[in-house]
């Protein structure tokens, strides 16, 4: 029995999918559902049943579930104590961010790596911001860059500022060039590249424009922002995002929506979780987007 199938079969407990499970802990499909499989016969015992609406625990799975939680708990307090011991000259700080986050957490980092430069980094960028706080609640990584309206409770947030929804309109597609912004029902006019439909961000944003009297379509429904990014360059359509994407193709155009619609975002970490050397990071990320 290996810790990593603990995380596993917690990821695939909390998602219900071995699909999403995986992708919330940055591993591919096979590999999650082998290294269940692989539990379950060391064990000799099913821990989850199995449908093409995804997976459940089996009675016997709850138990495992139950002291996994437990588990793996223990082991992150054991890392955090010896972490303490090296203080913040040595160690693997593991951060995960949200796309939008991509430019503030190169200066913070950029400033970090000055102070302690013998701290390893690994920073992860999954897909959804569920993926997001399970890589945090799992303790796969210590602190995340996120939005934080929608966190789920067990983790602790501290809110660092707000994102104000955009759009990207291709090189030479603006229909109204004379407007700083587009309404709701302006940007349901175009031909959009928007996440697939039962994503927790299409869902969102179908509330929002719906609010306003205006019903999204897409032309093409794609969950990946980066490839997401390239067919508005390319011409395909535009997407949403962003005022302060740092991502902006070359000859496209972002422009503002009004009525706005903001999102809070922050930093997302497990309370009283913290190794010294991701508290240092907590206390330099504060001060940085506080100016200090």
């Amino acid at each position: 029995m290996e810790i990593q199938q603990l995380r596993y079969v917690l990821a695939a407990a909390e998602h219900r999918s071995f699909t999403n499970a995986a992708t919330a802990v940055h591993v591919t499909q096979p590999t999650l559902s082998h290294a269940v499989a692989k539990l379950e016969s060391e064990l000799r015992l099913e821990l989850f049943h199995r449908s093409a609406r995804g997976v459940t625990p089996t009675p016997a799975g709850d138990i495992v579930v139950e002291h996994a939680r437990r588990v793996v708990a223990e082991l992150d307090d054991l890392v955090t104590s010896v972490s303490s011991v090296h203080g913040i000259t040595a160690g693997h700080l593991r951060i995960v961010s949200s796309h939008s986050f991509t430019s503030p957490i190169g200066h913070v980092m950029a400033a970090f790596r000055r102070r302690y430069p013998d701290i390893k980094m690994t920073v992860l960028h999954p897909r959804s911001n569920a993926a997001v706080y399970t890589l945090v609640a799992t303790g796969e990584c210590e602190l995340a860059f996120a939005r934080i309206d929608r966190a789920p409770s067990g983790v602790h947030t501290v809110e660092l500022g707000a994102e104000s929804l955009a759009v990207l309109l291709p090189p030479g597609t603006d229909p109204h060039p004379n407007q700083a912004h587009l309404t709701p029902a302006q940007v349901c006019a175009l031909p959009l590249i928007l996440p697939s439909a039962g994503n927790p961000t299409r869902v969102a944003l179908d509330q929002f424009f719906t609010t306003h009297g205006a019903h999204l379509s897409a032309v093409i429904e794609n969950d990946d922002y980066d490839s997401t990014l390239e067919l508005a360059r390319c011409g395909v359509g535009a997407c949403l995002t962003t005022l302060t994407a740092p991502r902006v193709p070359r000859g496209t155009r972002v422009k503002a929506i009004y009525p706005p619609h903001e999102t809070k975002i922050g930093l997302v970490y497990q309370h009283g979780k913290l190794d010294p050397a991701a508290a240092a990071f907590l206390r330099l990320t504060l001060a940085e987007f506080n100016g200090h």
